[in-house]
């Protein structure tokens, strides 16, 4: 039991990790009223504009902007609560790093007893009593600073909390009073029928009342008791003055927050360190993981706190992201994906400490046993009696120095050695995020203990980076309803693959699933039924959670074409809606239906639905898709001001609706998105910035590159997991129809892991253009797919296509990626994502049996 110790965090460092967390949740909530709030201020702006009443126009205008400030104090309020939190988290660290102290002179004491039971006379004895008089020292020196940190840091955390609150309260307090000497600029008197109210004669006062407040905000002092401290001769080794005891000088090793704890690691690793499922333990010493899997003992330093040292890692041919996400999981999900998306969005560093817990959560809850890749009965496990070695630090270090200028942002290094002491050194929070995903793939459970995480790779050294900036999937949630709790799970599933862009296809003819507070119709319209409608807080928890998984989530509007669903609120904007029987001639698939390119109505409408919903879009991503693919010019000839096909007279006004387009992204400082065909087949100018997706070929990519436009690939014949199904159209009577039995769909046949992975997206791409492609997407289309069969569309397919996006194009499908792609499956499976199988499990349990 002794090597065990110092496994579990101490309590009351669990204590007061609670109430951290639950400040986080209090954090989340005030940032999230402090949105609702500047929301509701421009609601009531627009709704004075809308009563034509010039008084009401003025008052609710000014109202708007005090209430907008209103809700910027919520949001100051929750940054200072920020601070507040991280100062008790010091707190937290120091208790956690005292444990091993403790653990230590516990575990020289008990060796003490037991050689006195067992050899009263050896001489080891008086080693042993040094050692502990040693070992005593340092816990004398851990828990003396662990009282001065504590009484320090408490003070200064409520020193902060308070601050704040006080600081909040007086402002917002101010705030209100000069809305309300605004009130008394409005004449309420009331009028008879027939006369008309005097015009507005208090426009300058209401502007003066802003300047006002304007002023008092400015001039705001605090004016505060102070907090005293007498710590002020407390030492760097958090003694007071120089202060040490002897034999005692690095007991805790804190430093700015660093902290250290233990963690289990396990075995050796064979094949000059590949990945492989032959391990061995000859003489190997596993490395064992506890109940409580990543310690509280976690370092996260950046270049100011630590200077990081380079790592000697593999060539990236050598470990990649393939190798390194190979796994095996158990069948039942104790995985939650909520309960890390809770967390404020004020800070890169807060994406690491949720990193931080998640992968101590997904250690601890690991159920994964590999069984399935090891022969019948075989003894494939290290035993239970075997030494084990503790991983007793892990270091997690962001120094963009030791990493080339041109590295990517994700790249990482990860070293454990035989020591287990752990060393993840990553150019950026993102690259920590990617080790920490490897990290937890490395681990197994161990079928005959609970508690047990080993790894049977180390020592190993490893160095990645991704072959592609924009490694995607394209998801359709609007042909089929798609809730916001499957694309949730979605990217939890995204997240293990390292892929980064969610492409959310946000509306379609079908419906307009997505809410628009200031076109409140076209969801409730548009929208297949009331409660299948997503909300702005909806979106907002979606791309939150993306965000601490390192994935940017971002929609996709697809226009002029594909636009039906609108018309079931705003129908004079569509033209051509639903025209049957003959929708095929006006539109790629029912319903019919594509935006006027001549109305004066268009551009307000375009107008206000950006300006609603890409400022609450661009925190999360830089991108914003505005579609252009399948643009059906026939469609036109129903408009009776145009009444024309003709690409003389259409593309003019279609160049004008994307610039337009384009133009409102930018102000949003966005880079649109567009399909190929605007480029490729219409001809259209698009802008330098204007990064074009490429669907249709291999060869539409190299011509886009060709070009000198940014590109993505992910063309149909490879990369559409909606193929290979059959036709959801039905057949029309008798012989009208070219729907045949065995009913195909449209880009049969079904697209295979092995296809998928065999996908050579440059093939055609000349070396000069090649850093013009930044990545690509695989694209699940909706029309046969909805929440209920969503994992099973999606994985493990999707995962093939991320490791060419990770690793780059032109694979070789063999047997180690069956083994890899199916322990990925597993894992999954352990998560509670309903993926497909990818092999018999024969086939796994007896490696090169069914090689053909």
């Amino acid at each position: 039991m002794a090597s065990l110790r110092g496994i579990q965090q101490p309590e009351l460092s669990k204590k007061l990790f609670k109430i951290i967390k639950s400040e986080n949740h209090a954090i989340g909530a005030y940032e999230a009223a402090g949105r609702e709030r500047i929301s509701i201020a421009s609601q009531l702006s627009d709704w004075g504009d809308a009563t034509s009443d010039d008084s009401i126009s003025d008052i609710s205008d000014k109202l708007g902007v005090l209430l907008s400030e209103l809700g910027e104090q919520e949001d100051v309020f929750a940054q200072n609560l920020e601070d507040y939190r991280g100062v008790l988290k010091q707190i937290r660290n120091t208790e956690s790093s005292v444990q091993p102290s403790r653990d230590h002179k516990a575990k020289i004491s008990d060796e003490i007893q037991k050689l006195k039971y067992k050899e009263p006379e050896s001489t080891k004895l008086v080693t042993l009593e040094q050692e502990l008089v040693r070992a005593e020292a340092q816990n004398l020196v851990a828990e003396a600073q662990l009282t001065n940190i504590t009484r320090q840091k408490l003070k200064e955390a409520y020193d902060i909390h308070f601050a704040a609150t006080i600081e909040r309260a007086e402002k917002q307090a101010m705030l209100a009073r000069h809305g309300r000497r605004l009130l008394n600029l409005l004449d309420d008197t009331p009028v008879v029928p027939g006369d008309t109210r005097p015009a507005f004669e208090h426009a300058a006062q209401a502007r003066q009342v802003l300047n006002d407040a304007e002023e008092d905000l400015r001039d705001w002092q605090p004016n505060l008791e102070p907090v005293r401290s007498t710590a002020g001769n407390m030492g760097p080794n958090l003694m007071p003055g120089s202060a040490t005891a002897a034999g005692a000088s690095s007991a805790v090793g804190y430093n700015e927050g660093s902290v250290q704890g233990e963690l289990p690691v396990e075995g050796s690793v064979t094949g000059g360190g590949h990945y492989t499922n032959e391990s061995q333990f000859t003489g190997a010493q596993p490395i064992i993981s506890g109940e409580e899997s990543l310690p509280p003992g976690v370092h996260y330093e950046t270049p100011d706190r630590r200077a990081g040292g380079g790592i000697t890692g593999l060539d990236q041919s050598q470990y990649t992201h393939s190798e390194a996400d190979q796994s095996t999981a158990g069948y039942q999900s104790q995985w939650d994906p909520s309960a890390v998306y809770k967390l404020p969005a004020r800070s890169t560093d807060n994406i690491v400490d949720a990193a931080i817990e998640r992968t101590r959560n997904t250690l601890s809850a690991e159920s994964f046993v590999p069984w399935k890749f090891h022969p019948r009965n075989a003894d494939f496990e290290p035993p239970l009696n075997v030494t084990r070695r503790i991983i007793d630090t892990i270091v997690l270090t962001v120094n963009p120095d030791t990493f080339k200028e041109a590295a990517s942002e994700e790249s990482y290094t990860l070293q454990i050695p035989e020591n287990g002491s752990v060393i993840l050194n990553a150019k950026s929070e993102i690259g920590v995020l990617r080790g920490l995903t490897t990290f937890v793939q490395l681990f197994y459970k161990h079928s005959q203990a609970d508690n047990w995480k080993y790894t049977p790779l180390a020592p190993v050294d490893i160095e990645d980076f991704p072959a592609f900036e924009h490694r995607g999937l394209n998801l359709d949630i609007s042909r089929n309803y798609i809730s916001p709790d499957d694309v949730i799970r979605t990217l939890g599933a995204m997240s293990l693959q390292k892929l980064n862009r969610l492409h959310l296809h946000a509306s379609d003819a079908q419906s307009w699933p997505l809410e628009i507070p200031s076109l409140p119709d076209l969801a409730a319209k548009g929208a297949y039924r009331p409660d299948l409608i997503w909300t702005p807080n909806d979106l907002l928890r979606v791309q939150e959670f993306g965000r601490y998984q390192g994935i940017e989530v971002y929609l996709e509007i697809d226009l002029p074409g594909h636009t039906a669903s609108i018309a079931e609120a705003y129908p004079s904007l569509i033209i051509a809606y639903n025209s049957q029987p003959s929708w095929q001639t006006y539109s790629a698939e029912p319903p019919s239906g594509q935006l006027r390119l001549n109305s004066s109505a268009v551009p307000p409408f375009l107008h206000t639905l950006l300006s609603d919903l890409l400022p609450r879009t661009a925190p999360f991503s830089p991108l914003f898709h505005t579609g252009g693919d399948e643009i059906n010019l026939a469609a036109y000839t129903l408009d009776p001001h145009l009444n024309t096909s003709s690409p003389h007279t259409l593309l003019p006004l279609l160049q004008s609706l994307v610039t337009t387009t384009h133009a409102l992204t930018r102000a949003h400082h966005l880079t649109p998105l567009v399909w190929e065909e605007l480029l490729l087949d219409l001809n259209l100018t698009l802008g330098p910035d204007v990064i074009v997706q490429t669907w249709r070929s291999p060869a539409a990519l190299a011509a886009t590159v060709a070009r000198g436009h940014r590109a993505l690939f992910g063309d149909c014949h490879h990369w559409y997991l909606d193929c290979g199904v059959g036709a959801w159209l039905d057949p029309r009577p008798a012989n009208a129809t070219p729907l045949r039995p065995p009913y195909r769909d449209y880009c049969s046949p079904y697209k295979n892991w092995r296809y998928i992975y065999s996908y050579d997206p440059l093939a055609l791409v000349p070396d000069g253009s090649r850093g013009l492609v930044l990545g690509g997407e695989v694209h699940l289309w909706g029309e046969l797919t909805d929440g209920v069969g969503l994992d099973g569309k999606l994985w493990p397919r999707a995962a093939a296509a991320a490791e060419v996006l990770w690793r780059g194009g032109g694979r070789t499908v063999d047997e180690g990626a069956t083994r890899r792609l199916a322990e990925m499956r597993e894992r999954l499976v352990g998560r509670g994502v309903r993926a497909e199988v990818v092999q018999m499990t024969w086939c796994l349990m007896n490696e090169g049996g069914c090689r053909l």
